[in-house]
């Protein structure tokens, strides 16, 4: 399982000095107001941003579904709290990435700034409205940029963790989600819920 933790260090690296000079067209983004970058900048942004964020998605359910298969879903819910935000700081070795919500598992995965609040505003609100092209958001702090993106209960298995306890959650699993998360807010969920964002520090 091991070999999936530095997977894409290379492909990442190589992906944003290519799109980085990319003229591609982009679906348009929300964000700050900042006199320094062009609309061209803005788009290579969120081209990085989105590509960042779906190989931290991809390698995270890749890892959690070798997990379930080594040892099932208790086995699971401890690999997740001994190695998930490792996997996530490992996704690039280039900007910083992390998942936030609002009710989260993790004590580290907390909404912290306002700009973080503000993303999730919007992004939540773009989701509720079913407006599949806003489910990001892009804050431009003078020489920091920031990518943020939608993260939804997308797969019957997100609802053996996340659904509704004594119904969705196994009551084993749910004991274990307890013992590992004595404080855990993420549960409840239906499928198909919008369940957080990722953000991601663009260097």
């Amino acid at each position: 399982m091991k070999n999936l933790f530095g997977i894409s260090f290379v492909v990442i690296t190589c992906i944003f000095y290519l799109l980085s000079c990319s003229d591609q067209n982009s679906s348009e983004t929300k964000e700050t107001n900042n006199e320094g970058w062009t609309e061209e900048d803005r788009i290579n942004f969120k081209i990085v941003g989105d590509s960042i964020a779906n190989q931290a998605q991809g390698i995270l359910l890749n890892n959690v579904q070798e997990a379930i298969k080594e040892g099932g879903l208790e086995y699971a819910v401890s690999f997740c709290n001994e190695n998930a935000i490792e996997i996530t700081e490992n996704v690039s070795i280039h900007h910083q990435i992390k998942r936030l919500s609002d009710r989260n598992r993790n004590p580290n995965n907390t909404l912290e700034t306002n700009m973080d609040k503000e993303a999730w505003k919007q992004i939540k609100e773009a989701y509720n409205k079913d407006e599949k092209h806003n489910l990001d958001y892009l804050a431009i702090e003078g020489d920091e940029v920031y990518y943020y993106k939608g993260i939804n209960l997308a797969m019957p298995t997100c609802m053996k963790c996340h659904g509704k306890e004594n119904e969705d959650i196994d009551a084993m699993v749910l004991s274990k989600i307890k013992e590992k998360y004595p404080e855990d807010l993420a549960t409840g969920y239906e499928q198909g819920d919008f369940r957080g964002i990722w953000k991601v520090k663009l260097n």
